[in-house]
């Protein structure tokens, strides 16, 4: 099994929706903890007092590095494992993955350059 799925998407990204719809505890805690009168909504800047502001949150989709697992014939990607800006970082993440998936397809690729491949024998 490469990763826990629910719903046909990996625990990892039903986790990450669901932080995004949920109100972290560290927020409930203090929206209960203002007083009346206190220095909230305008005086931090934050609008008027009663109003909600919404943030925008960008979720990056493009990445240098990239880690894939792969269908055994090589024909097609069974789960996108990582994207990674960063050389050293996405090749530590594709040995971690070729540890934790030993004999599954994994590739490490910059684009459509293909850098390690888990099926590659590599002789030093």
């Amino acid at each position: 099994m490469l990763a826990h799925r629910v719903g046909g998407r990996s625990a990892l990204t039903n986790l990450i929706n669901l932080k995004k719809l949920e109100p972290s505890p560290s927020h409930a805690r203090l929206a209960q903890d203002e007083e009346p009168g206190g220095a909230g909504g305008e005086a931090r800047g934050r609008g008027r007092l009663g109003e909600t502001r919404t943030e925008m949150t960008t979720t990056r989709t493009h990445f240098t590095f990239r880690v894939d697992t792969w269908t055994p014939d090589g024909d097609s990607i069974v789960e996108h494992v990582a994207g990674v800006e960063d050389y050293q970082v996405a090749l530590a993440t594709f040995h971690a993955a070729c540890e934790r998936w030993p004999g599954t397809p994994i590739t490490l690729r910059q684009g459509a350059r293909v850098i390690e491949d888990s099926r590659r024998l590599r002789v030093v």
